[in-house]
Formats: C-alpha cells, structure tokens, sequence
C-alpha cells in the first residue's frame, strides 16, 4: 500500500508588496463601510478573512496571503493592529455604540488598487456586501466555521481549511471523485 504524504497546510502565501497591499485593502473596506453603523474592527477582520479564503478557494491565491491566527471572536489576520498603527493612512477611532465604545478604522486617503485584480475587489466586494447586515458578534458566529474549529486557540489557520465543509458530499460528488481516481486526477 502506498504511503499518504502528510497534508499540505499552507498559513501564508508570498505576496508581492504585501505590505502595502494589506494596508491598500484595509483602507478600501475601511472606504466602502464608511457608512455601516455595525462596521467595526472585528468586522474588518472578518471581511479580511472571508475575502482572502474565499479568494484561495475560488483562484487558488488569496488576495493579501497573509497568516490568520483562530482567536475567541474568529479568524483575526496577524498583525492587523500593527499595521493599522503603522501606516500613515489608517487610524483606529473610537465611538459610542449604545453602551460600548466601538473601534473602527478609517482612511485618511484613497488606496492604491493598482495593487489588485478585478477578481479580488470583486471578492471583497461581495464579502462587504454578505456582511452588511450582521454585527461584530453575528459575523463572529459565521467565521466560527469547521477550518475555525480544527485549529487550537492562537494557532495559524491554513488556507486549505477554506475547503472544509461540514456537509456531506452527495452522490454526484462520490462519483466524480471515483471517476477522477480512476483516470489518475486525483490521489488515493
């Protein structure tokens, strides 16, 4: 019987100007939900988070590649808050929010969206979009997914958690995968 290798977890990807890139999307979602009284810094997290996965799962690249640590409230990309005081552009704030103070981010200025592709605005578009509705402890409920639960607290998330599903396949699914076996696509 053949040996299975190990899986492949893969918790950050080589981005060219990553950096910028994350500062760039964080400024543009901080642009695009200005205006949402529920936008707050779990939000953004989230938004990150499901964009960069959904992006993995669909073009197999995330759009920023950068390393998600499971936290009580959900995914939260490694140093966010870093890079938010870092950058010249972004600024925490704080407002009130009925009984709480709510920290948000804000933009000073435009970002650079020569940085990415029509496929990864798109995607983080429709994230904002799906997201609307839901509160910081509502979009927190939705990232607690199966790749949320397999990974220990603090620990990395990998990005092929993003294929993780809690269904079970039907029985198209268990025939394709038999046909791509047996025509070698796909490993035992």
């Amino acid at each position: 019987m053949p040996e299975l290798e190990p899986a492949r977890r893969t918790y950050a990807f080589e981005v060219p100007k990553q950096q910028e890139k994350l500062q760039d999307l964080i400024a543009y979602i901080a642009i695009k939900c200005e205006s949402d009284p529920l936008f707050g810094m779990t939000k953004l997290a989230k938004i990150l988070f499901f964009s960069d996965f959904l992006h993995y799962a669909k073009y197999g690249k995330p759009i920023t590649g950068v390393t998600y640590h499971k936290y009580p409230q959900g995914p939260l990309p490694k140093d966010m808050y870093e890079t938010i005081r870092s950058s010249q552009n972004l600024e925490e704030v704080a407002r009130k929010r009925f009984n709480y103070d709510q920290k948000r981010v804000v933009a000073r200025q435009e970002p650079d969206l020569s940085l990415f592709t029509a496929t990864e605005i798109a995607t983080v578009d429709m994230v904002i979009d799906e997201l609307a509705l839901l509160d910081a402890r509502g979009v927190s409920e939705l990232s607690h997914s199966i790749a949320w639960e397999v990974v220990a607290d603090q620990e990395p998330m990998p990005y092929e958690s993003a294929f993780f599903s809690h269904e079970c396949p039907s029985r198209q699914d268990v025939a394709q995968a038999e046909e791509l076996l047996r025509a070698g696509l796909l490993d035992p």
